[in-house]
């Protein structure tokens, strides 16, 4: 992973305006990571994709993550507040090896799903996407050491496959851990990186251009002149028109 300047996550923002948050994830993962082929993004499982999010996200903004959430229970809104380190296990690998799920009188071929998966997928809801997703990742089927239609496994079987799949790809279901301070229940919420780091971006790159406007104007600089400087030099010239 390398860095990436002002410019940079600038025109990432705005190549990136309005676009589904797959191909988001991917702009921003092409510009990190330039040695990755689409073919090698695209061939990511979720958990990969998220983790890397998350590094690079740290890279950027810091560790330190800030939100608002309601909680599910009550519909309270609440502050977040967490760090990187408390979903993203470093030590943990982030894809693990799938073997054939032996359930029942059933052995089930798999792989994990990938983000090209994702993007052929077509689905308007969950439910007929899970569907989708376990029709491509689900190889072959054997009950009694004889070939089994996937097509007929039980739903208690496809879980089952889910719930491996989930073990085998640990950060591809990201969740936090939170307690609300009015009804005092504690729940998980799914973390969506993608959408989260994208409102970041959006957030950071319009109040920049505003900066780059102000500065513009008062001293004639050009826009890439502005992105180069340091967000400390910048916020000392904003000052001083503000005088």
């Amino acid at each position: 992973m390398r860095s990436l300047r002002n410019s940079e996550l600038i025109d990432l923002w705005e190549w990136g305006q309005n676009k589904p948050s797959l191909q988001q994830a991917l702009i921003i993962l092409s510009a990190a990571y330039p040695d990755m082929t689409l073919e090698d993004l695209t061939g990511l499982t979720m958990g990969e994709r998220d983790s890397m999010l998350l590094r690079l996200r740290e890279s950027i903004f810091g560790h330190r993550v800030l939100g608002l959430a309601s909680c599910p229970n009550c519909g309270e809104k609440m502050e977040l507040s967490f760090d990187v380190a408390d979903i993203l296990d470093r030590d943990l690998n982030i894809c693990q090896r799938v073997e054939p799920l032996m359930i029942e009188e059933f052995k089930v071929f798999f792989r994990l799903p990938t983000i090209f998966d994702l993007m052929q997928s077509n689905a308007q809801d969950v439910p007929t996407m899970r569907r989708q997703l376990l029709q491509c990742c689900i190889s072959r089927a054997e009950k009694d050491g004889r070939e089994y239609d996937a097509n007929l496994l039980s739903e208690a079987v496809l879980e089952a496959v889910v719930d491996q799949m989930g073990k085998a790809d640990p950060h591809g279901d990201l969740q936090i851990d939170i307690s609300c301070p009015l009804c005092h229940q504690e729940n998980q919420l799914p973390f969506d990186i993608v959408s989260f780091l994208w409102i970041e971006i959006d957030t950071w790159a319009r109040r920049l251009l505003e900066e780059v406007h102000i500065l513009a104007s008062a001293y004639g600089w050009s826009e890439g002149e502005i992105l180069a400087m340091s967000s400390m030099r910048r916020q000392i010239y904003l000052n001083l028109v503000a005088q």
